[in-house]
């Protein structure tokens, strides 16, 4: 769903960005906020996750990588 600055203000005075930003995942009564730990839990729900320490450790390295790029700028 996209949101105008209106939506959103409305979403920030019913309480349901828990963080006051976008973007929200809404899973039953659960609302799930920030990117990175949106992608986290969709890639763990979806067995997308590494379970060996090391690749989930390139998986994260690659992740904080683009974040400081991203913040960078």
């Amino acid at each position: 769903m996209l949101v105008d600055p209106e939506g959103k203000e409305y979403l920030k005075s019913q309480g349901i960005l828990e963080f006051g930003e976008l973007p929200v995942l809404e899973v039953g009564i659960k609302q799930f906020s920030n990117t990175r730990s949106i992608l986290m839990y969709l890639a763990r729900k979806f067995n997308l996750y590494p379970t060996n320490p090391i690749n989930a450790y390139e998986v994260d390295s690659i992740l904080s990588s683009i974040d400081d790029y991203m913040n960078a700028y």
